[in-house]
Parts: C-alpha cells; structure tokens; sequence
C-alpha cells in the first residue's frame, strides 16, 4: 500500500495463533519507487489462542513509498488475521514551556 515518507502510521488488526512457540508475527517492510526494500520492521508477536487486539506505531523512512504487511509463523501451526487497519496518525501540536508566576489568586503572569 503506498504511504507517506516520513509520516507516523499506525497498523492495528486482530490475531490468534495455535503454536505461540513457533514465533508467530505481524510485521512490515518498506519500500523506495524503485521496489528496493529499504527497512525489514520488526511488528508485533502474536502470543493468544484466542483473537486478540494488536497495535503498533511507526515512522515511515524519508525514502519509502509503500510498505507490505505480512503475517508470518515459523513452524508447524496457524497464525489467523484480521481486521487490518492502517491509519495515519497526525502529528501533535506544538507546545512551549515556560515559568508560571501567580501573585494573587486569580491573576496570573506566563513568562518564558
């Protein structure tokens, strides 16, 4: 799916899996125009039997341009996935810190 260089992103699905010991995971690659892949992310392990809510967080390098998602299990086993959902998390605003000063109960004085 093509993405946003340099933007935070937010992948979330739910998973189950019947062999947790066989290191089953969610995880994402990305990848420049030039089908180059350029970082192999590391995702989240599956652990439940049960489906199980998952999330994670990442910023896209300054060069890719798509990004794959895949479910992998190394072993004998199942690993189910649903659900997938990528959402593009907006940076937050900028804030400022400074001194608050307070000479009476209601009057304030902000300085930085």
């Amino acid at each position: 799916m093509n993405i946003t260089p340099g933007k935070k992103y937010r992948l979330s699905f739910y998973a189950k899996t019947n062999n947790s010991n066989e290191v089953p995971s969610v995880r994402f690659q990305f990848w420049d125009n030039n089908s180059v892949m350029i970082e192999n992310g590391e995702g989240v392990l599956v652990t439940s039997s049960e489906y199980q809510y998952y999330s994670f967080e990442f910023v896209t390098s300054p060069t890719a341009t798509w990004l794959t998602v895949f479910a992998e299990i190394f072993g004998p086993g199942e690993l189910f996935v649903d659900n997938f959902e990528l959402t593009s998390i907006s940076s937050c605003p900028s804030s400022d810190s400074g001194t608050v000063n307070t000479s009476t109960g209601t009057n304030l004085t902000l300085s930085n």
